[in-house]
């Protein structure tokens, strides 16, 4: 029975291991969506600031604002096509084919997780989905 849970274990690990590369941030999922003229430092540089004057903006709980996903909502946004580097407009999604995996929620897991500090007793995650029974 003991060596029928250590098989069990070890065909689970390596399972997940296995699949751990899966969806990762990847160069080749940026290039099939920005221009090979937009993979420069000085666009770095500018989802770089981006970001900082979007954290400033929206403060510590960034992503529990709907402007953080949205150019606002009093008026449509239009992105001209035929652009070489994304306008502003496009930035933040932009960072995301750099920065975020295939699956859109785990950053939000990893944002959440990084508010909880167990050794100042901070155990609120200040964001809640529903079915986060995890966090």
């Amino acid at each position: 029975m003991k060596s029928q849970r250590w098989i069990v274990a070890a065909a689970a690990a390596a399972l997940g291991l296995w699949g751990l590369g899966w969806c990762l941030p990847d160069g080749r999922r940026a290039a099939r969506v920005l221009p090979p003229t937009a993979l420069t430092p000085q666009f770095r540089e500018k989802l770089k600031s981006s970001w900082h004057e979007l954290h400033a903006r929206l403060g510590e709980d960034i992503l529990l604002s709907p402007e953080a996903y949205s150019p606002g909502f009093r008026s449509m946004a239009i992105a001209e096509p035929g652009w070489k580097t994304p306008p502003p407009l496009l930035l933040n999604s932009a960072r995301s084919f750099l920065l975020r995996s295939g699956h859109e929620d785990e950053s939000d897991i990893l944002f959440a997780l990084s508010k909880v500090k167990p050794w100042k007793g901070q155990f609120n995650p200040r964001i809640y989905f529903y079915g986060g029974a995890y966090l």
